[in-house]
């Protein structure tokens, strides 16, 4: 579950107009207005490559820094609260009683190897167990460094930038909190087999944001999601972009400049931002 690893996500892939500058930033312009559009990786290793000049200069040429959510209020001690109560199962049902004895095997045979007991599990919801698993995994391969859009959050405070969100922290933790769901044993799972491939698709993702190549991008995150998890797609990338649209044209059309920087993977394929863009009649074009 690559896609799930960086901010979740999968889909066919979308040509890309024009020779790939090495950026996954673009600008979008109308009207004689302009908005800045990135992609972020959320998490970042000491040697992964470094974030491209163009964020910067689209920071410096912007008004405001709009992000998914707000990154300082999911920071504050009542929001953990909140986290708690949605990745421990508030009816306490067993995680044995929702999925296989075989996948909860393997659990238990994974977590042994970092001696953590599985009974510290016992009332977690699948969402729970995910991103439980996903952080080991990215202490394992040494990803523990803020990624693009934590270092912008705080060079834009730095700069007196203004900020905005696309949506709440509540809306964000709602979606985590539906991870699996619809088919715990499948979803816990899949994330086991994928936890030994962590350091390769984390290479692959960074590869693709670092060209800002919009097929490799799509390929390297959402592809797998919207073929093996529609529901989750669905869910993920497809309402959510949908959510964000009006926003972002808003934003577009007015004469205030903005920077929006949201996960990679809702940019590219046949659900991607830029595309809907470019299907409005925005003109879009790649940062060098």
């Amino acid at each position: 579950m690559r896609n799930i690893q960086v901010w979740l996500l999968s889909a066919l892939m979308l040509l890309s107009a024009g020779v790939q500058a090495g950026t996954s930033v673009w600008q979008v312009e109308k009207g004689g207005n302009l908005l800045y559009l990135g992609g972020s990786i959320h998490v970042a290793m000491q040697d992964s490559p470094p974030i491209s000049n163009a964020y910067f200069k689209a920071l410096n040429d912007s008004e405001v820094l709009v992000l998914e959510t707000d990154l300082d209020e999911m920071q504050q001690p009542a929001f953990a609260k909140k986290a708690l109560a949605v990745f421990m199962d508030q009816q306490g049902r067993p995680l044995s009683s929702l999925i296989s004895t075989s996948t909860y095997q393997q659990l238990q045979e994974y977590l042994s190897g970092y001696r953590i007991p599985i009974k510290l599990f016992e009332t977690a919801t699948p969402a729970g167990v995910y991103l439980t698993l996903t952080e080991i995994e990215m202490k394992r391969i040494g990803a523990v460094l803020p990624g693009t859009d934590k270092v912008m959050h705080a060079e834009a405070k730095k700069l007196g930038k203004r900020f905005g969100k696309l949506e709440t922290p509540d809306e964000q933790l709602a979606l985590l909190g539906r991870l699996g769901k619809n088919n715990p044993d499948r979803f816990i799972s899949n994330v086991l087999e994928h936890v030994d491939t962590a350091l390769e698709d984390m290479r692959a993702i960074e590869n693709a944001w670092q060209k800002g190549d919009r097929r490799l991008l799509a390929e390297e995150t959402i592809r797998e999601t919207r073929e093996k998890y529609p529901v989750m797609y669905e869910d993920m990338i497809v309402r959510r972009n949908l959510n964000w649209m009006p926003q972002i044209i808003e934003m577009a059309d007015s004469a205030e400049r903005e920077f929006v920087l949201v996960g990679v993977g809702h940019l590219v394929g046949p659900d991607g931002l830029l595309g809907k863009l470019e299907a409005a009649g925005y003109t879009v074009r790649q940062m060098d």
